[in-house]
Order: structure tokens, then C-alpha cells, then sequence
């Protein structure tokens, strides 16, 4: 589950990105370590 989790995350993340041209279409994308740093969860 954590693992999901974590991959749903870090691909909303480069997609919502994407979507508001915070990254361009050839510019690599977030790995899940820069997504995840610094942020809390509680499920």
C-alpha cells in the first residue's frame, strides 16, 4: 500500500506539473524522493 501510495503521488505530481507548465515536455521528471521530501502524511 505504501508503495502505491507513494508511486500515485509522484506521478499526479509530474502530471499536474505538465498540465500547468511548471516542466516542460522534455525536461525530466520529479523523481519520488524530490516529491516526497519535506512532506507528511497521515492516512
Amino acid at each position: 500500500h505504501i508503495s502505491g501510495f507513494r508511486s500515485a503521488l509522484t506521478r499526479t505530481t509530474n502530471t499536474y506539473a505538465r498540465s500547468k507548465n511548471l516542466l516542460k515536455e522534455k525536461e525530466n521528471a520529479l523523481s519520488g524522493e524530490d516529491v516526497r521530501e519535506g512532506l507528511t502524511a497521515v492516512l
